[in-house]
């Protein structure tokens, strides 16, 4: 078994620039998606559920609408039919 993370801090390759899109954490998910091959089991036309978590009165771990629609993209691209799911 592999493990895959991604680190979450951001090395300026460039200073001057301001805006370096592959530095964001959600290319960074969906790179990550692309190496692990986690969504190579999914056949055309699966449905598939992406579980999410809303949160709850007074907590803050919640999973961010953009970190959910980036893994929806995925899924689409892997030819799956997501929907978006919360189980609390």
């Amino acid at each position: 078994m592999e493990v895959f993370y991604v680190d979450s801090r951001a090395v300026v390759l460039n200073p001057e620039k301001w805006y370096q899109p592959s530095l964001s954490l959600v290319n960074k998910l969906r790179n990550l998606i692309d190496e692990s091959g986690i969504l190579e089991d999914i056949q055309k036309g699966d449905i598939v559920a992406v579980k999410t978590h809303f949160g709850d009165r007074g907590t803050t771990k919640t999973l961010r609408s953009v970190y959910a629609r980036a893994i929806v993209e995925k899924v689409i691209e892997a030819g799956g039919r997501p929907f978006v799911t919360e189980t609390t």
